[in-house]
C-alpha cells in the first residue's frame, strides 16, 4: 500500500482496508498467529482430553494457565502488528524478521501487557465487588422470592457492565503492545502513550472493535455449529477444528488494531503529512 493511502478512515473503511490487508498477507499473519496460539491450543486440548470441564476447580486451573498464554500471545500480536505496519506503509517483512525485531523487546511488551490486563482485571473485580454488595443488600431488604428475581437482574447488569468496562479498557490501551515495537518505547512510556492516543477516540475505537467482534463472532458461531453437527457437541475433533479456525481468524484483530493506530495518529498528529514529507525528502536526496 502506498503512503498516500494512509489517510483518515471511517469505521467501515478501516474494516474494509483490514480485510484487504488480511487477504494480502494472510500466510505470514497465520504463521505468526499460529505461534501465538500454540499455548492456548495445547492447554485447551489438554484439559478437554484429561480434565472435567464441569469441575470448578479444573476451570480455575485452566484460567490460571491461560493467563501466561495470553501474555505470550501479546508477543505474537506485536509481531503481527509490526508485519502489518510494514506492508501498510508500502514495505515488506517476513514473519522471521518480525519475530527477530520483537523478541529483544519481550520484557517491555510483557510489562506493558501486564499493565493493560491489570487495568482490565481491576475494573472487573471492582464491578464484581459492587455487584456482590448490592445483591446482599437486596437479599436483606426484600423477601426471599423477590430477592432472587432482583439478583438475576443485578447479575445481568453486572455482566453488561463487565463487558462495557473491558471494551473501554481495550480501547483505552488499544495500541499496546504495538507502540512498544512501532515507536520503541518503554512499558511505562507505552502505557502513557496509549492513553494519549486514545483520548477523544474511545468511541470510534469501541465501534470498530464491536463491529470486528460481531463479524468474527458470527463466523465463529457458524463454523462451530457446523463442526459440532458433524462431529458431535463435545468431541475432541470439534474442539480442534474450532481452535484452528480461531487461530486463523484472530490475526484479523491485529490488522484492525494496526489500522486504528495509524488512523488515530493521522487524525491527531497529522502522521500522513509527516510520512509524505519523509518520502519527498528521500526522493530529493536521490535526485
Amino acid at each position: 500500500m502506498h503512503l498516500a493511502a494512509i489517510r483518515p478512515l471511517s469505521s467501515t473503511e478501516i474494516l474494509d482496508a483490514a480485510f484487504q490487508m488480511y487477504r494480502r498477507i494472510f500466510v505470514p499473519l497465520v504463521m505468526l498467529g499460529a505461534i501465538g496460539f500454540v499455548p492456548f491450543f495445547a492447554i485447551t486440548i489438554g484439559f478437554l482430553w484429561i480434565g472435567d470441564t464441569a469441575d470448578p476447580q479444573v476451570m480455575a486451573q485452566l484460567a490460571i494457565l491461560l493467563f501466561p498464554a495470553l501474555l505470550w500471545y501479546a508477543i505474537a500480536d506485536a509481531a503481527m502488528i509490526l508485519l502489518t505496519s510494514e506492508h501498510y506503509r508500502g514495505g515488506q517483512m517476513t514473519p522471521g524478521a518480525a519475530l527477530r525485531t520483537v523478541f529483544p523487546r519481550f520484557g517491555r511488551i510483557l510489562l506493558a501487557s501486564l499493565g493493560k490486563y491489570g487495568f482490565i482485571l481491576g475494573g472487573i473485580i471492582a464491578i464484581a465487588i459492587i455487584g456482590t454488595i448490592i445483591t446482599l443488600v437486596i437479599g436483606l431488604v426484600l423477601k426471599t422470592s423477590n430477592a432472587g428475581a432482583f439478583a438475576i437482574v443485578v447479575t445481568v447488569i453486572l455482566m453488561f457492565g463487565m463487558f462495557a468496562w473491558t471494551l473501554y479498557a481495550l480501547a483505552r490501551y488499544f495500541a499496546i503492545p504495538g507502540i512498544v515495537v512501532l515507536e520503541n518505547l518503554t512499558a511505562r512510556a507505552a502505557l502513557s502513550r496509549a492513553r494519549a492516543l486514545s483520548k477523544g477516540e474511545i468511541g470510534k475505537i469501541c465501534k470498530v472493535y464491536v463491529l470486528t467482534i460481531l463479524l468474527i463472532g458470527i463466523a465463529t458461531v457458524v463454523v462451530s455449529v457446523a463442526v459440532m453437527i458433524a462431529f458431535g457437541m463435545a468431541s475432541l475433533a470439534a474442539n480442534v477444528i474450532s481452535s484452528i479456525f480461531s487461530a486463523l481468524s484472530y490475526p484479523f484483530y491485529s490488522v484492525v488494531t494496526t489500522l486504528l493506530y495509524y488512523d488515530v495518529r493521522v487524525r491527531k498528529e497529522g502522521y500522513d503529512i509527516e510520512l509524505m514529507e519523509q518520502e519527498l525528502t528521500a526522493q530529493a536526496k536521490l535526485a
